[in-house]
């Protein structure tokens, strides 16, 4: 999904609202390979506050994240998508 002036105006909505959730830590029982990880999600802090958008279709707040492009390691594909949702670089 591409970076909008509407996204960001979202975004910063929610920033300033200081919504905020609990950190979680997500572990596996056996490390995935990389060629198993199909997917990327962000879950990303910006100024002490979660990073979340809103799905279009669902109206729900969601961690930025989709589908790995062929040749992605999962780091790539997590900075891409939390570019391409949000605007957000390093």
């Amino acid at each position: 999904m591409a970076y909008t002036e509407g996204k960001a105006q979202f975004i910063e909505g929610v920033l300033a609202e200081g919504r905020a959730l609990e950190d979680t830590v997500v572990t596996f029982a056996e490390p995935p390979s990389p060629g198993d990880v199909r997917f990327a999600v962000v879950a990303a802090r910006h100024r002490g506050r979660w990073v979340l958008c809103k799905h279009r279709r669902r109206g729900t707040l969601e961690l930025p994240g989709g589908h790995r492009e062929p040749g992605e390691n999962p780091e790539q594909a997590a900075r891409r998508e939390l570019w391409e949702e949000t605007g957000a670089t390093d």
